[in-house]
């Protein structure tokens, strides 16, 4: 037995190290492979003028996912989210919904092309920053006055023939301006709201007003509660498209209306 023992030690004595060497080298190579891909995910994965890495596949160019145009309108909603947001806390790693395409409400019933219909997810805001964005980089943001005329004009408002109804283009609007209430499509269903304003008969279903320089306004009502299960207000929105593109949103209340 005693052999057999020393035969046993010298054998595990003289090979062990080796084995420990091997097994060295290789944790040395795997370390630095996955260093080398860190450091290529952080830099693909960076928005231009942030530091912070984007988590979602969508938003990494070097991606699959953006070879499809949802993919890419995506991506450049998230953009113009951290560029306008940034103060407000929006980064890279802001949730832009949904996820994926869609053609189910709201996001395939506001759909319109070339935009897509997208939420960001910012807290404490109870609606998310909304809006619509295309994959050739034009985003409609209710922050961005500019590029209001852009999706009026998707909205075809300008062409008699063609136009989105006033309805569908007031849903529109009241997707990317949520704090301005919900669109009063049949004013007698909001008996209680109207009726300090029934007499006036200025409460009307969502209208298109041509004028005579060209121009195009899209005329609609809206209700906002105060407060949960409060007092509620009415607002007449008025969204101009000039000939030129330019566009403007101007919002009042009832009362002033009514004088």
């Amino acid at each position: 037995m005693k052999p057999i023992q020393s035969t046993i030690y010298t054998f595990s004595y003289t090979v062990s190290p080796g084995w420990y060497l091997a097994w060295f080298a290789v944790l040395v190579v795997a370390l630095g492979a996955c260093e080398q891909r860190d450091h290529a995910l952080r830099d693909d994965r960076t928005l231009p003028g942030t530091a912070r890495k984007a988590d979602s596949p969508a938003n990494n160019p070097q991606d699959p996912q953006m070879t499809s145009a949802f993919s890419r309108a995506r991506h450049k909603f998230l953009a113009a989210v951290v560029e306008h947001y940034r103060s407000k806390g929006a980064s890279n790693e802001t949730k832009i919904y949904p996820l994926v395409e869609k053609k189910s409400d709201p996001y395939g019933e506001l759909e319109t092309p070339p935009y897509y219909v997208f939420r960001a997810d910012l807290p404490p805001n109870p609606f998310g920053i909304r809006g619509f964005a295309s994959a050739e980089g034009a985003v409609f943001l209710a922050i961005d006055k500019a590029s209001l005329g852009p999706f009026l004009g998707a909205c075809r408002l300008l062409d008699p023939e063609r136009s989105l109804s006033a309805s569908q283009v007031a849903k529109r609007l009241a997707w990317a301006y949520p704090g301005f209430g919900i669109v009063i499509e049949k004013p007698d269903d909001h008996p209680f709201a109207i009726a300090p304003y029934r007499d006036k008969g200025i409460v009307k279903p969502p209208a298109i007003l041509r004028h005579s320089d060209g121009s195009a306004s899209v005329i609609y009502w809206t209700i906002v509660a105060q407060t949960p299960g409060g007092a509620e207000s009415l607002y007449r929105l008025d969204a101009r498209l000039e000939a030129s593109g330019q566009a403007a949103l101007n919002r009042q209340h009832a009362s002033e209306v009514a004088q």
